[in-house]
This record gives structure tokens, C-alpha cells and sequence, in this order.
């Protein structure tokens, strides 16, 4: 009886079950090492240009892995992964990328804890964005996602997104002392970058 061709199948399902495990192990080791960076990456993302070669190589990696289509997209390693990404996205000043990125995170959550931290960077990256399109954008998606949220709640009371229309605009005028006691009229910088930070102490 000739075997040979029997042969040949067993081998091609022995080599088949091999790969597949490989692929297995291959996407477990991945994973291992993205939860192994994740502790340096926090630290690093305070202060991106100091660590952005670094940052550069993990958002690479990172991508690499997310891109893997045995890859389960509803793992919370798959949520995970996506905010990282978002977020060295948005130290890089890649806001538009970082907001349709949590955009479609949000998209596919199923676990509700992970709703409201998933808004919060996605609004905070919208803002930053300075985008009043994208702004008004984002809203909708913050109400539809989650209605019950404070955010949500907020943008329905104030019938869209705070700030959204002042953006581009001149800023109103402004008088007051700096920390040194000395007198500051926004007016008088007029053309120049300036920063105004509000604070306070309790």
C-alpha cells in the first residue's frame, strides 16, 4: 500500500499545529513585554522630549502588535494597548491621530469601567487639538457613549462643547498682577505667545 501520501498530511497538520503554536507563544511574549514597559512608559510620557527616541521605538512596537490579527480586539490587553498608543500619539502632539484612536476604543469597549477614563483622554486630546470641528465631533461621541457620565451631562446642559466657539478668537481683555506684584495687561501683549495659567489654593 502506498503510505506516501498519507504521510505527506500528517506532516503538513503536525507543521500546521506547530505554527500555530508558535504564532501563539510569538503574540504571548509580545504582550509580556508590552506589560513589562508600561511602568518607564508613564515617566516617560511626562517629559517626551527627553525620552523621544525611546518613545519613538515603543510606539513602533506598539504598533506592530496592535496591527497582529490574531490579536483579540475585545481583550483588555487590546484596550490597553490602544491607550498607550493614544497617548505617546498625543506627546507627540498627534492629537487628531490620538482622538480617532480613543474614538474607536470607545467604540468597542464592552467592560463600562473602562468608559470613563477612555472619555476623559479623548476629550482632553480634543481640546488640545484646538480643532472646534473635532470638538463638536468628539461631543456627540462622549453623549452617545456615555449619556449618564458627568462630561455628557455637562455638554447636554451647556448645549455643546464649553469654550468650543472661543477657539481662534481674540481673547477678552485681561489686567491683573503676576506672582512678583507687578502689573500685566494681556492687551499690551497683544501678538506675542502667551500662556495663562489660573490657579488657586484651598
Amino acid at each position: 500500500m502506498d503510505t506516501r501520501h498519507g504521510a505527506g498530511f500528517v506532516f503538513l497538520l503536525v507543521f500546521g499545529a506547530g505554527t500555530a503554536v508558535r504564532a501563539e507563544d510569538d503574540l504571548k511574549t509580545e504582550i509580556a513585554s508590552f506589560k513589562q514597559e508600561l511602568d518607564g512608559l508613564q515617566s516617560m510620557l511626562t517629559d517626551p522630549a527627553a525620552h523621544l527616541d525611546r518613545l519613538t521605538r515603543l510606539k513602533q512596537q506598539f504598533l506592530a502588535l496592535d496591527a497582529r490579527p490574531d490579536l483579540d480586539r475585545g481583550s483588555t490587553n487590546s484596550w490597553r494597548l490602544s491607550q498607550e498608543i493614544g497617548k505617546i500619539e498625543a506627546a507627540f502632539g498627534e492629537y487628531d491621530s490620538a482622538v480617532r484612536r480613543y474614538r474607536e476604543l470607545l467604540g468597542r469597549l464592552t467592560d463600562k469601567e473602562w468608559v470613563p477614563g477612555t472619555v476623559w483622554f479623548l476629550w482632553k486630546y480634543a481640546v488640545r487639538s484646538g480643532d472646534p470641528k473635532l470638538l463638536k465631533e468628539v461631543a456627540a461621541t462622549v453623549i452617545e457613549k456615555d449619556p449618564e457620565g458627568p462630561m455628557a451631562t455637562r455638554l447636554v446642559r451647556e448645549k455643546g462643547p464649553p469654550y468650543a466657539g472661543l477657539i481662534g478668537k481674540p481673547a477678552k481683555r485681561l489686567a491683573g498682577k503676576d506672582v512678583g506684584g507687578r502689573a500685566v495687561n494681556l492687551g499690551a501683549m497683544k501678538g506675542k505667545l502667551v500662556i495663562v495659567h489660573f490657579w488657586g489654593t484651598w
